[in-house]
């Protein structure tokens, strides 16, 4: 019997499977699943994700702290607003 191979899903010597979504013009995510079956399903929602107008690259947002966020928040945020001066 042969199994028939997705393209994207790897097996890897763990026994685990990488899964890889790839397409042009936007970042490479992998994700490392206990099944071949969790492995396409993901790929397949990554894929999906990724159609024009639906895809939010979420790398700033994950690596940002709350000190971070805190001390860009008057710069960015108040001395932009002229409104939240008003008094």
């Amino acid at each position: 019997m042969s199994r028939k191979k997705i393209p994207g899903v790897a097996r890897l010597p763990s026994g685990r499977y990488r899964a890889r979504s790839r397409r042009k013009s936007y970042p490479i995510d992998s994700k490392v699943c206990d099944s071949v079956a969790d492995a396409a399903e993901w790929k397949s929602a990554a894929d999906a994700k990724k159609r024009p107008g639906i895809y939010r690259d979420t790398k700033e947002a994950e690596n940002t702290t709350l000190r971070d966020a805190l001390r860009a928040y008057p710069a960015e945020v108040v001395e932009g607003n002229s409104r939240a001066i008003s008094a």
